[in-house]
């Protein structure tokens, strides 16, 4: 019988994928760990190697289609062509060294799986699809997930059928303790005939869109955003940066303002950490490491790659990963794990336009800092009137987790070194 092999876990909250591009077709030999498909899941592109040789005899999913985890990705033949690739990958003799077949006839037979393991694989039962919320509000009130029907996309289990189960199976004098809402990330639309007014265009939510749409989705449904608007005096700054640019250049780096704003923050939020935290249930989680997610417009949607231990690198450090980081997510090359981990994050429209905007946090980060275009324009210093270059600063904070006086006093701080950028060589942020 052929063999199945099933979409693989790739990792924390991906229950399913949109398969891009096949990489190989029906009919062709494939070695181990050879890649078969690339699959775009969690905004990065993963290829997926095969987990054994084989003859591809049914490629089961279309390119752009979404796979759940567990589902059956291709089928490989079996009998003597598996057994032909198996030999042309490698002259090893059979694994089943504890009985040694007594002639070369019955060794094709060895290499294919026992008939009844094969019978039990399409009788196994795929994961339940459901997002890491809702497993864990699940385990919270003692659901079994795994008996909850889901109304979702391809089975999903979402928040509103576990209220349903919940409430189904609670006893008439107690309560169900769950929440009412519905799930954040409901894909649900309106219902308005649009049509009857005029022609459409109907585009399908995929891809990094999609994604991109889930995780606001979240952060407005489990936060209370804030924004505190303020400007930087960053004369002294741009004129840095003037003066070593072309030192950056010859080491083949292009220094923008960000990496200085990066070094700003970082000493910042040793003394303001809660603006370097998560909430998790009951608990602020304070993190005691800084890795810096930052926003990068692609052609796709919005990424935002990780730069880890800011705190430990130097200016020019932090201006090369920045630029190396963005290229990858530009060419879709980013690894999952460049995507994870951030403590706290920063979005820059200004390059494109804009003074001032409420920047949405990167769940679950309690902060956000965005920067909006620098500017010119007339300020009184010294009872006196000049043009100053500003640069607006954007934060966003979670209220649950701290206030605005923090916020602010936070943003005044970062001000104070952007303004005065040879404070960045003399001050560790421990004072």
């Amino acid at each position: 019988m052929p063999k199945e092999f099933r979409f693989p876990d790739l990792g924390e909250g991906v229950a399913e994928g949109e398969l891009v591009k096949w990489l190989v077709k029906e009919g062709d030999a494939v070695k181990e760990d050879q890649d078969v498909a690339e699959v775009e899941t969690d905004k990065a592109l993963v290829s997926i190697p095969s987990p054994t040789s084989g003859i591809v005899e049914k490629l089961h999913y279309k390119e752009g289609e979404k796979i759940p985890v567990g589902a059956t990705l291709l089928t490989f033949r079996d009998g003597e062509a598996a057994a032909a690739a198996e030999s042309a990958k490698t002259p090893a003799p059979s694994p089943q060294a504890t009985n040694p077949p007594p002639s070369v006839e019955k060794k094709p037979q060895e290499i294919s799986p026992p008939p009844a393991k094969i019978s039990e694989a399409p009788a196994a039962k795929l994961p339940v699809l459901a997002t890491p919320h809702t497993r864990k509000l699940a385990r919270e009130k003692g659901v079994d997930i795994e008996k909850v029907s889901g109304s979702g996309e391809h089975g999903r289990v979402t928040e509103e059928d576990l209220i349903n189960f919940a409430t189904a199976s609670a006893k008439p004098s107690q309560p169900t303790p769950l929440p009412t809402a519905k799930s954040p990330i409901s894909t649900d639309t309106a219902t308005e005939d649009f049509e009857k007014f005029g022609p459409v265009e109907k585009i399908s939510i995929k891809g990094i869109r999609r994604k991109i749409s889930e995780h606001l989705l979240k952060a407005a449904h489990e936060t209370v955003m804030v924004t505190h608007i303020d400007e930087a005096e960053v004369d002294s700054l741009l004129q840095l940066r003037k003066e070593k640019k072309k030192f950056a250049e010859e080491r083949g780096v292009k220094l923008t303002l960000l990496p200085f704003l990066l070094k700003a923050c970082v000493i910042a939020l040793k003394n303001y950490p809660y603006l370097n935290a998560s909430l998790s249930g009951d608990e602020i989680v304070l993190k005691n490491y800084y890795h810096f997610g930052f926003a990068v417009d692609t052609e796709a949607g919005l990424m935002v790659p990780v730069i880890r231990d800011v705190d430990q690198k130097s200016i020019m450090r932090i201006a090369t990963e920045l630029e190396t980081l963005s290229q990858q997510a530009r060419d879709r090359s980013i690894s999952l794990d460049d995507l994870k981990g951030h403590s706290f994050s920063v979005t820059n429209i200004g390059s494109i336009g804009g003074k001032a905007f409420t920047p949405i946090l990167h769940y679950p980060d309690s902060a956000i800092l965005g920067l909006g275009r620098t500017y010119q324009k007339p300020v009184v210093k010294d009872g006196e009137v000049k043009i100053a270059s500003v640069l607006p600063l954007c934060l966003t904070f979670d209220h649950r987790v701290t206030d605005g006086a923090t916020a602010a006093r936070f943003t005044n701080e970062v001000i104070k070194y952007l303004s005065d950028p040879d404070l960045l060589l003399l001050d560790d942020g421990e004072a």
